[in-house]
């Protein structure tokens, strides 16, 4: 009890309690704002809200990708070439899929085992795709294609594609 007596208590006390003031605005200033950002967020843009209601839930779709040579010359075209399957296609007008997809095509980083994007290009809802670039630099790739999720159609990753540069 002899420690808790005396100035040093005193002025302990006093920091606590400033901290604990300052620890229950930034609490309470926290709560409002969370209060605030779930009714927020519920609104949306008119964008967002017509596209769930009118459309319901989003399609699913199937990515098929090939390389059209499994090896190619360093400064040689590769040509990935592919097709978007996307289900349901008898009501692909009413349902909003005539508009362009975008698709990705990523490298695998083997260093941070993550996909990195290399190139793009876009794709019909069940059309094809042909995506052409060109490697300067000898090596082996795995490769696939990538279609982000839309306000229509559901996300799509393809098999991988291994291509052998020389």
């Amino acid at each position: 009890m002899a420690i808790l007596s005396g100035p040093l208590w005193t002025m302990n006390h006093t920091l606590i309690s400033h901290a604990g003031r300052a620890f229950a605005a930034l609490a309470i200033s926290c709560a409002l704002v969370a209060g605030f950002a779930p009714a927020a967020s519920a609104i949306g843009s008119p964008d967002q809200t017509s596209s769930v209601a009118v459309h319901g839930k989003k399609k699913k779709a199937k990515l098929q990708a090939e390389a059209e040579k499994k090896e190619i010359k360093a400064g040689e075209k590769a040509k990935i070439k592919g097709r978007m399957d996307v289900e349901d296609a008898a009501n692909a007008r009413t349902d909003g899929l005539e508009s362009v997809e975008p698709i990705i095509l990523q490298k695998l980083d083997i260093r941070t085992n993550t996909w990195v994007n290399i190139a793009d290009g876009g794709c019909k809802p069940n059309g094809k795709y042909k995506i052409e670039l060109t490697f300067t630099l000898r090596a082996t790739l795995t490769l696939r294609v990538y279609h982000p999720a839309s306000a229509t159609i559901d996300l799509a990753v393809s098999a991988n594609i291994l291509l052998k540069i020389l």
